[in-house]
């Protein structure tokens, strides 16, 4: 559950940011807030935790279809 929030806050975070806070000032400089590596943060945790509970399930199947669930 906690993979599937940080995935919702980071992909809330980088829709935040590309709608309010990231512009090209009239020097042509790109001005971003902290929402564009938060959101990178947070999308990377939830991938991570995501993953690695799908890495547990399938290594559960594994050892209970192998007779060796202990």
């Amino acid at each position: 559950m906690l993979g599937f929030c940080l995935l919702l806050t980071g992909a809330i975070f980088m829709l935040v940011e590309n709608s309010y806070y990231q512009y090209v000032d009239n020097n042509g400089v790109l001005h971003e807030s902290l929402f564009l590596p938060l959101s990178m943060l947070c999308f990377a945790l939830g991938l991570f935790f995501v993953a690695s509970l799908l890495a547990r399930k399938v290594i559960g199947l594994f050892k209970s279809a192998s007779g060796g669930g202990h």
